[in-house]
């Protein structure tokens, strides 16, 4: 059993019924997000547009534990395609197993 101190400095969990999804706009502007290209540039730019909208960001983080339901999920693929201007398909959002790291590879590589 974890002493009552250790567990306060875990890593944050969601509990049950709160997301963890801040659903913003986040500070950057549609037009500085939009365009090609992934590599470097392209992952900074999808990770800061994913932390913005994230209350917790930890990369190897399932998706099934920030507590996001399916419209949490489509808000932030339809907010993902406004700010980049590229079409992604739902099923990049839907795989409740997968980290929030392998979530950008795939946009990430979409980019490219």
């Amino acid at each position: 059993m974890l002493d009552p101190g250790t567990e306060a400095k875990s890593k944050p969990r969601p509990k049950r019924g709160q997301p963890h999804l801040r659903l913003t706009r986040g500070p950057q502007t549609m037009g500085t997000l939009g365009g090609s290209g992934g590599g470097a540039d392209g992952r900074e730019r999808v990770e800061g547009f994913l932390k913005g909208r994230l209350s917790v960001w930890q990369p190897s983080l399932p998706l099934v534990e920030l507590g996001l339901d399916s419209l949490d999920l489509v808000q932030l693929r339809n907010g993902f395609q406004k700010a980049f201007k590229l079409p992604v398909p739902m099923a990049y959002f839907t795989n409740a197993q997968q980290t929030l790291d392998e979530l950008l590879d795939k946009l990430v590589a979409k980019m490219s």
